[in-house]
């Protein structure tokens, strides 16, 4: 998760928030923490930096909104002493992150799987075609040996019927040169 504001201005923040809650009143506006526990004197920066954490987690920070001297105040929320006693905004944000992501996942999943099921039939639907195609062209060359065998065959035969018609005769002996 993007901040705009560091770690450090986020756990001094709220670190002065609670001190305020605990220690003075419940609520408090931008004027009341700025300058308190490393928090920057900028009121409007404060302002922004509360805005943003209410905004991002009721859990931490409420906005009351404004009040009769025309001045947003706000309150601690019930998670924002454990997150800081948890390890403050450095691990709450990387818990959020992961949650993100997680939920990111979580929406995506589906869409991806169902498209990855698409792909597999599509490719299933090709891959008898191509299979069949192949089948059939094996079987006609099949088709074409069995008849250049049967022209074979018959050839053979008839040859062989030729040759058993010719009469057979003596073979002739060869002259030898005989002696001199």
């Amino acid at each position: 998760m993007q901040t705009r504001y560091t770690i450090e201005e986020l756990d001094a923040l709220i670190n002065a928030c609670v001190y305020f809650t605990d220690h003075i009143e419940p609520r408090f506006y931008a004027g009341n923490i700025g300058g308190r526990d490393g928090v920057s004197v900028d009121d409007d920066y404060v302002h922004r930096m509360m805005d943003w954490v209410a905004e991002t987690d009721k859990g931490l920070l409420e906005s009351l909104g404004f009040a009769n001297d025309n001045i947003v105040y706000f309150r601690l929320g019930r998670n924002a002493k454990q997150m800081m006693n948890d390890g403050g905004f450095r691990k709450y944000l990387r818990n959020k992150t992961m949650m993100q992501r997680l939920e990111y996942a979580r929406m995506w999943a589906p869409i991806f799987i169902s498209l990855l099921a698409a792909v597999v039939s599509i490719f299933a639907w090709l891959a008898p075609k191509a299979n069949s195609n192949r089948i059939d062209g094996l079987g006609a060359q099949v088709n074409e040996l069995r008849s250049d065998q049967e022209q074979t065959k018959a050839m053979v035969t008839t040859i062989k019927g030729r040759l058993e018609t010719i009469p057979s005769h003596q073979p002739t002996p060869t002259p030898t040169l005989s002696g001199r």
